[in-house]
This record gives structure tokens, C-alpha cells and sequence, in this order.
């Protein structure tokens, strides 16, 4: 279908409701040429703010969804030269929000010092409005703030940025899943400086985060636990560790998303690695043999290759056991 682009005002040929309704009902049907062609319409002859506005939202989506990501980000800096300054809520929320877009698409394409850049301006706006829901987007752009401080090596910083963030929200509840996220990533900065004590230490205050509020399921959960255990390993506490990965085990019973799976066939890996280290070749031998009967024949890449190191270090002890028995008696 093409569209008229042409239009007389003063025949009022040009219905800015009607178009923004076209425009929905293709965006409905993913046509998003079509959704293109109206979008292009509304931004340039709405009298209204927030059409106009909706018509260069569209734009950008449209324009992600083709990969055209330059012209994306042309529409989102249209939308902050026309509309930044207005005084009305909800087009002053929306700029907002396709200013976090555009952060994120920059981001996405490897442009980490502009998105670095963006997502200031997003916090500088967010702290201007008073409202719960730009306090609970304030701390998901802080969040992907530091990630991206971290991504552009600047470890400290997206450190302190993480600290901060715990601090000022760990009693919100609305952004709950944010401060999660946020002390995973924390310990896991912790991990790769092998600053282990501190990654316990955001662990266990993960864990005692997560109890006190309902929402998050295995999926979240258990590889946290599995972490926390390989540190505790790391800090020579084996047997700490054995009773993490049995807590670990019991949780996720009966568990079927591919992510529970392949954290149980780590934690019958690393259960059966510590056993050996042990000499408690029997209990090893168990955990080995389950995560081989269950795992071998996983659709899961990392759960199979599992698997195969769990089958590699079954045939290990075997043969050392073979030649120990083997080994003639002085």
C-alpha cells in the first residue's frame, strides 16, 4: 500500500486521528513499512505534541526493526530537538523514554562513551520528575549506566556506581529486580577480581535480599547459588561448598527450563571435582554417574559439555583405581 504524502490543510483532507489509528492497526500486523509510511505523516503534519511524537516513536521502532540503526538514532535526537523542553508530563516522560532507547541501541552497537553520554542526560531528566515510575526507571538506567562503565573498563567506577545504587534502593520495593541484577553484577566484578571474600559477601547479601521479597524464581536464583558456592571453593571451604551444591540439587528437583538444568549438571560437576580432591571416590562415582545418565544426551550444549567432562573424569578415576589394582605388592 502507498500512502498520499501530500496534503492540503486548508482542505482538511489530512485526519491526524484517523492516521494515528492506521498507524496502530499496522504496527498490529508487524507492517512495519506500511506503520513507516504513516509514521512519517503524523511527525510531519500533527498539530498535536504527543502525535507527532508517537509518530517519530514509531519511526525509531520501525527503523530497529530493520536494522536501520543510524536513522533510528536520527529519530530519537528529532524527538529530543522538537519535544525536550516540553512542559506537558507525558511528552516530557516519552522523550525520556526513547532517550533510554536510543542509550541502549548505542550500547548495543558497541558506542559505549555515547550511550554513556545518553543515559546521563536520562538521569538528569528522571531525577526532575516526581514520580514512582521515573524513580523505578531511574534505577534501571543507573543500572545499565554501570554496566556500560564496565564494559568501557572502567571497573571502579561502575563499582561505586553499583554500591550507590544498592544503597539508595534496596528498600524500594518497585525496583526490586533492579537491585537483584545489581548485586549479581556486583559479585560477579568481585569474581573476576578474585577479591573473593567480597563476592561472598554480596552473595550472602543477595540471598538475604532475595528471601525478603517474593519474585524471583530458579532461574534467578540457583545460579547465584552455584556461584556463590564455586567461591566458596575458592576460599578452601569444600565443605561449605558440597552443602551449597546439596541445597542447590534439592531446590531445583523436578526443574525443566534449560537454564535450572544446566546448573545442575555444574553442581554435580564441580559436587563429584571436590569428592575426588576428598579421596571419597564412591560419593564422587554417584554424582558423576547422574550427571552423565541425565545430561549426556542434553539439548543444551553447556549442560552435555558437562556431561563429557563428567565422563572424562569418571574414566580418570577409574583408571587410576585399575592401576592401583594392577600395581604389583612389594
Amino acid at each position: 500500500m502507498t500512502v498520499n504524502l501530500f496534503f492540503d490543510r486548508s482542505e482538511r483532507l489530512f485526519d491526524e486521528d484517523e492516521f494515528a489509528s492506521e498507524l496502530e492497526q499496522a504496527l498490529e500486523v508487524e507492517n512495519h513499512y506500511l506503520a513507516l509510511d504513516y509514521a512519517i505523516i503524523l511527525k510531519a503534519f500533527s498539530q498535536s505534541e504527543k502525535l507527532a511524537l508517537r509518530g517519530i516513536e514509531v519511526e525509531a521502532l520501525c527503523f530497529d526493526e530493520m536494522g536501520k540503526h543510524d536513522l533510528e538514532i536520527q529519530a530519537y535526537d528529532e524527538a529530543l530537538f522538537r519535544f525536550g523542553d516540553s512542559s506537558d508530563p507525558f511528552v516530557h516522560e516519552t522523550v525520556t523514554r526513547l532517550l533510554m532507547n536510543k542509550a541502549i541501541t548505542l550500547s548495543s552497537s558497541e558506542k559505549v562513551v555515547d550511550a554513556l553520554a545518553v543515559y546521563d542526560q536520562v538521569i538528569k531528566r528522571l531525577k526532575a520528575e516526581d514520580s514512582d515510575p521515573a524513580r523505578e526507571r531511574l534505577a534501571r538506567t543507573l543500572y545499565n549506566r554501570a554496566v556500560n562503565l564496565k564494559i568501557n573498563g572502567r571497573v571502579e567506577s561502575a563499582t561505586r556506581e553499583l554500591i550507590a545504587l544498592i544503597a539508595d534502593f534496596e528498600i524500594y520495593k518497585p525496583a526490586f529486580s533492579t537491585v537483584a541484577k545489581s548485586l549479581r553484577a556486583l559479585a560477579w566484578i568481585y569474581v573476576e577480581r578474585e577479591q573473593y571474600h567480597k563476592a561472598l559477601d554480596i552473595y550472602d547479601q543477595y540471598m538475604a535480599y532475595t528471601n525478603k521479597h517474593e519474585g524471583l524464581d530458579l532461574e534467578e536464583v540457583i545460579p547465584m547459588k552455584v556461584n556463590r558456592a564455586t567461591v566458596l571453593t575458592h576460599l578452601d571451604r569444600a565443605d561449605d561448598a558440597l552443602a551449597e551444591y546439596e541445597q542447590i540439587l534439592s531446590d531445583s528437583e523436578g526443574a525443566k527450563s534449560f537454564n535450572v538444568a544446566r546448573q545442575i549438571a555444574y553442581s554435580l560437576y564441580n559436587k563429584a571435582s571436590i569428592l575426588v580432591d576428598q579421596q571419597r571416590i564412591s560419593e564422587a562415582r554417584g554424582a558423576l554417574q547422574r550427571l552423565i545418565r541425565d545430561f549426556s544426551d542434553s539439548s543444551d550444549s553447556e549442560a552435555s559439555s558437562s556431561a563429557k567432562d563428567g565422563l572424562r573424569l569418571l574414566e580418570s578415576i577409574n583408571a587410576s583405581e585399575s592401576s592401583a589394582a594392577n600395581k604389583p605388592k612389594s
